[in-house]
């Protein structure tokens, strides 16, 4: 039973699949979650039983739910704290954009870091494969490294 799409179906079929999805997050032990394609509804997500939610975005007018909460801060969502991504996606750069090098990466994380805020990626391995993808993430983690000593710390 698919569990994504949180926003795009109605709030009947939503609480028809939340005794499932909060079994799943009990079963595997998770404290956290985010919604398949980041389709999310923050209002419904409420009924989950999580500490922290990944499904949104800063800014990204490349998503099928463009907009974006407009910070690069972690902030309270009623019961949990969402973490939004604030570098830009392997597709978008990739794909969508067809970029070969990680200049936008380094820019985005220059700004983020500038304002204190978090720096958070989505990345999926289907899109790391094909190309220069891997390549190019792995050169931006090397430089990352070499600028500072990031903190690196898990949600809960």
């Amino acid at each position: 039973m698919p569990f994504g799409l949180l926003a795009v179906v109605s709030k009947a079929i939503f609480d028809s699949r939340l005794p499932a999805i909060n079994r799943a997050i009990e079963q595997f032990a998770v404290s956290g979650f985010r919604a398949e394609m980041v389709h999310r509804n923050l209002d419904w997500m409420q009924a989950l039983n999580i500490e922290y939610d990944a499904s949104c975005f800063d800014v990204d007018p490349f998503q099928a739910m463009p907009g974006g909460v407009g910070g690069i801060w972690p902030f309270g969502v009623g019961k949990f704290v969402e973490l939004s991504y604030t570098l830009p996606q392997d597709h978008t750069l990739f794909i969508s954009l067809g970029e070969t090098t990680t200049r936008i990466w380094e820019a985005r994380l220059a700004f983020v870091r500038k304002h204190h805020g978090m720096a958070l990626m989505l990345m999926h391995p289907d899109y790391l494969c094909p190309e220069n993808g891997l390549r190019l993430y792995v050169a931006f983690l090397s430089e990352v490294l070499e600028i500072a000593t990031p903190w690196h710390v898990l949600p809960r």
